[in-house]
């Protein structure tokens, strides 16, 4: 039995610096408030406070909501330089940046740079994410009261497409309530020469002739209330979606708090039963070595033993409950799907 297994354990790659506190720090308060104050004292009325700034457009991610997935290719491979998001930054002098896109954490080479160069000016610096590519590129980032990752959780995809397309179910079923306009025009010239030209409105002149016509119409359904009766099933249905979504998205922090705080726990346990074990191991030896020389009894060094794996035993189960709780963290973030 290893009384040692530091290679078991495996490392958080999501560990910065364990605060105990996820909420706003004080010195993105105090600077946004004086930021805030003295654009008051000038007597500016409207001034920016958050900049918005999207390097790229692409995505890691295609859903039916999705919007910008659209563009053409030539706009998706579009990229902001290191040089022109600094310019932006100063340009717009506001005390936050929100980094969004696309996916930023595509920008691998681009990207830490842009954002030590932010913290680095003392701007609060908020980067979102889907947090797909966050366990392989995390190491790129350093940890800083300026800088805050911000995870966006769209909850289960399929509850998501079904969100999107229902939404289209209804705007469809709106839309078959009002008329339906129509016009065309028809038209035909024909001339034969050496045909001598039939005048005859009864017959008509294949070959020598020339009309044209056009034609309007309104088509509109009648249903009795049928479709009224329908566009609002749609709409329920949706609704019903609606709310099902928020509801999810009200749990999702929840879930996540839980399974980070276990993941603190268990981290803890793990630490505290691996000294326990080592310092066991040592008495071990001391027990055994008291006895060798006659100074000791066998019940100490059969106590000696018995504690040893006891913590030993205790050591290994803390160790799996705690990568199972880093795996349930991953689900819960919507790192890993199961």
């Amino acid at each position: 039995m290893n009384p040692n297994p530091r290679s078991s354990v495996r490392r958080d790659p999501l560990a910065f610096e364990e605060t105990g506190n996820m909420g706003v720090p004080f010195v993105q308060k105090y600077r946004i408030a004086q930021y805030v104050f003295r654009q008051k004292v000038r007597g500016n009325r409207r001034y920016p406070l958050v900049l918005r700034l999207e390097p790229l457009f692409r995505f890691n991610l295609s859903c039916v909501g999705g919007g910008k997935i659209s563009y053409p290719e030539e706009i998706l491979d579009r990229r902001l330089s290191v040089k022109e998001c600094f310019s932006a930054v100063e340009e717009c002098g506001a005390p936050v940046a929100s980094i969004a896109g696309g996916e930023p954490l595509i920008l691998r080479q681009d990207l830490p740079q842009n954002v030590a160069g932010l913290v680095e000016s003392k701007k609060f610096v908020f980067l979102c994410t889907n947090g797909l590519l966050l366990k392989s590129h995390l190491q790129d980032y350093r940890s800083s009261p300026y800088l805050t990752f911000s995870i966006h959780l769209d909850g289960l995809k399929e509850r998501h497409e079904a969100l999107a397309a229902q939404e289209s179910q209804v705007k469809a079923a709106t839309s078959d309530r009002y008329p339906s306009f129509f016009a065309a025009a028809q038209g035909s010239l024909a001339g034969a020469p050496g045909q001598e030209a039939l005048y005859n409105r009864y017959i008509p002149d294949e070959f020598n002739h020339a009309y044209v016509g056009v034609v309007a119409g309104v088509k509109w359904n009648f249903d009795f209330g049928i479709g009224k009766a329908k566009v609002d099933k749609m709409r329920a249905e949706y609704d019903k979606l609606v709310h099902t979504k928020a509801f999810a998205e009200m749990n999702i922090p929840i879930q996540v708090a839980r399974s980070y705080q276990e993941h603190v726990e268990w981290k803890a346990a793990v630490e505290s039963y691996q000294r326990a074990a080592t310092a066991s191991r040592k008495w071990t030896f001391t027990a055994m070595a008291d006895f060798d020389m006659g100074v000791g009894t066998a019940y100490d060094m059969l106590n000696a033993v018995d504690k040893y794996g006891h913590n030993q035993a205790r050591y290994l189960e803390a160790l799996f409950r705690y990568n199972l709780s880093w795996g349930e963290l991953e689900y819960a973030v919507g790192m890993k799907t199961w």
